[in-house]
């Protein structure tokens, strides 16, 4: 389950993969594993005739950078993957929420020393101090950290994770309007930055024409699906579907869940909607009881091919 193909100045959410190491990776895979597409897998699933040392290779959100950098290095190693598209993003100005957030609160600039923000119907409060003015040099400093530390560097550490978290579980609107807020307190711009913008319409459907890409929904909005009533989920779902099969011209027949997000009304709605196998985060292998609908998957990081294959052997021996 990968993310990103790209060179970060920072990464907060450990989501970006160096085209170097990534290179690496598909290498280590190709040589020693059978690199299926997802509907093979899902398929032998189904039948309970699971495929020995094989993997499917995904990635998740929508990035420019798949097309950019991640596909170039895929087809070069003739190797299949299924890219799950957050449909409401496509062609976008603005980032990914969660990216927002990071440019917001961790890049260089000033915010109130005292931050009050609305936050679903609550007024939650932050005492900057000195890091109201967040330098260049403070940047620099605190680049590399990352939101697995068990600790914060200082102040704007911690208000992004406090913001997260507040803002993980709300739906779409309301999580756009407290980053609103703290956009004009922040005195940026509603554009975002290059680096990470996400695909546009034409730059999907140019990836979608080598049939070893597959183009999968991960929803309209990204959402985290378990916490929305089931009608959301529902419309979540089937408005991603509806938007991608009309770009296309043809069925998309797999899903993966936002943040890993869902319960049994989310697998229930997923397949009323007539996907035909779905992806969630949780860190587990393929067995043979394994359903269609919850396939496992595991996290790859910026790594080269020896701890690549350290990692991998720890899943798969």
């Amino acid at each position: 389950m990968y993310h990103r193909v790209a060179e970060l100045h920072s990464d907060p959410q450990l989501l970006a993969v160096r085209p170097t190491h990534f290179a690496e990776q598909l290498e280590f895979l190709r040589d020693r594993f059978e690199i299926l597409p997802l509907a093979h897998l899902a398929d032998a699933v189904r039948r309970r005739r699971l495929p020995r040392r094989a993997v499917v290779i995904t990635i998740d959100d929508g990035y420019f950078d798949n097309l950019a950098t991640a596909y170039p290095l895929l087809h070069a190693m003739d190797a299949p993957a299924t890219l799950f598209i957050t449909s409401g993003q496509l062609g976008g100005a603005r980032e990914f929420w969660w990216d927002e957030l990071e440019r917001l609160v961790l890049k260089p600039g000033r915010l109130p020393r005292r931050l009050r923000l609305a936050i679903a119907g609550d007024i939650a409060e932050w005492d900057l101090g000195q890091a109201a003015d967040y330098t260049e040099d403070d940047h620099v400093r605190d680049r590399s950290w990352n939101v697995e530390e068990a600790s914060n560097p200082g102040p704007r550490q911690e208000l992004y994770r406090g913001l997260y978290a507040r803002l993980h579980p709300l739906p779409d609107d309301a999580k756009w309007a407290v980053l609103d807020e703290l956009r004009v307190l922040a005195g940026a711009s509603d554009v975002g930055r290059s680096s990470h913008r996400p695909l546009s319409v034409g730059e999907l459907v140019r990836l979608s024409e080598d049939p070893a890409m597959e183009i999968g929904a991960h929803s309209a909005t990204h959402p985290a699906l378990a916490g929305l009533p089931r009608a959301a989920q529902l419309e979540e779902v089937e408005r991603s579907k509806r938007r991608l099969e009309e770009i296309l011209g043809r069925p998309v027949a797999s899903f993966a869940y936002p943040h890993g997000s869902y319960d049994h009304a989310t697998t229930t709605v997923v397949a009323q909607a007539g996907f035909e196998s779905a992806c969630t985060s949780d860190p587990l292998t393929v067995g043979p009881g394994t359903d269609a609908l919850r396939l496992p998957r595991i996290v790859p990081r910026d790594w080269g091919a020896e701890m690549f294959g350290h990692w991998l052997r720890y899943w798969v021996g």
